[in-house]
């Protein structure tokens, strides 16, 4: 507890000393006119004290709320920031889920989107072998829903960019692995910060996800993944080309770990809530300081609503 204005207490003593003579002297002139009227001890009653006491008690509280207390309390900080990266490479055009990967992913995002609290804002990253910045973080839902639905499939696959344009999205700067053996850059903390990659897992790219993901852990950002597809997976076609493609949970799962989130599979009973129990999980209590001359002048205020209440009730008038 501190004080903004602290030399209000002395100020607050003095008219408090001042109130308890001054009752006092009325107090022996009351009591002595009393007694010489041959009326001594008809008001002896210690309750006739109540009321003004209860009226010093509110005067000297609201003299003291003007030194303006400022207390440190806890405050829970819930993620303000979720950037959704959704997989849009070749392998998304899928049919093993239905509609097909992609428009599962899409579902997924969807009601990613409809779960969050309105003091998140919400980015989305489609990424291929590349990365894109399709919608800035935003409060907005509707722009979020409407660069959700744009999205289309084409092209390989790297998680790494997706963590990598992610990273940059929520720190609003570029970003970029380091070489092997450099030291880790500092991208400063970003512990309310979430990444969502909604993905197969498949990896197409040299670029390290696991690289990328450390880089999020050291700036506090936590990923969490979503599969999308089978672990029996199926057979695509791409350029006149037949491949094989299935859900790499093993790959998601070591990405979300790696930064202290977790791997969840969409189209399971839970799947995509289980992300949003995640997110909404980030709750962290931070110490900040509150002014509290409100709080302390709603005690006078009461204080002396009792005491006029009293004094009304025991003789009909105030004062």
């Amino acid at each position: 507890m501190s004080l903004l204005a602290p030399w209000m207490l002395a100020v607050a003593a003095l008219a408090g000393a001042a109130g308890l003579v001054g009752y006092r002297l009325l107090d022996r002139q009351r009591t002595a006119a009393l007694a010489a009227a041959g009326l001594v001890g008809a008001r002896a009653h210690r309750l006739r004290h109540l009321p003004y006491l209860l009226l010093w008690l509110g005067v000297v509280t609201l003299f003291a709320a003007l030194a303006r207390p400022v207390g440190t309390v806890a405050v829970p900080r819930l993620s303000s920031t979720v950037v959704l990266a959704i997989d849009v490479s070749s392998s998304m055009t899928a049919g093993d889920v239905a509609p097909d990967r992609l428009g599962a992913a899409r579902a997924a995002a969807r009601e990613l989107v409809d779960a969050q609290p309105a003091g998140v804002d919400i980015g989305v990253v489609t990424f291929g072998e590349g990365a894109l910045a399709a919608q800035l973080p935003t409060s907005d839902r509707d722009a979020v829903r409407r660069a959700v639905d744009r999205v289309s499939a084409g092209g390989g696959t790297s998680l790494g960019e997706a963590v990598v344009a992610s990273l940059g999205m929520i720190t609003g700067q570029p970003v970029t692995l380091p070489a092997p053996g450099d030291p880790v850059p500092d991208l400063g903390r970003w512990e309310t910060a979430s990444v969502v990659v909604i993905s197969d897992g498949e990896q197409t790219s040299a670029v390290d996800p696991l690289a990328a993901a450390d880089l999020a852990a050291a700036a506090g950002v936590r990923i969490e993944t979503l599969g999308i597809g089978t672990a029996a997976g199926t057979v695509i076609e791409v350029d006149g080309y037949r491949i094989a493609t299935r859900l790499d949970e093993a790959r998601l799962e070591a990405l979300a770990e790696s930064t202290g989130g977790g791997y969840h599979r969409a189209g399971e009973d839970g799947g995509v809530a289980n992300v949003v129990d995640a997110l909404g999980a980030r709750f962290r209590l931070e110490d900040e300081e509150v002014e509290l001359t409100a709080v302390v002048a709603g005690l006078a205020v009461l204080l002396l609503t009792a005491g006029g209440l009293v004094m009304i009730a025991r003789t009909g008038r105030v004062l």
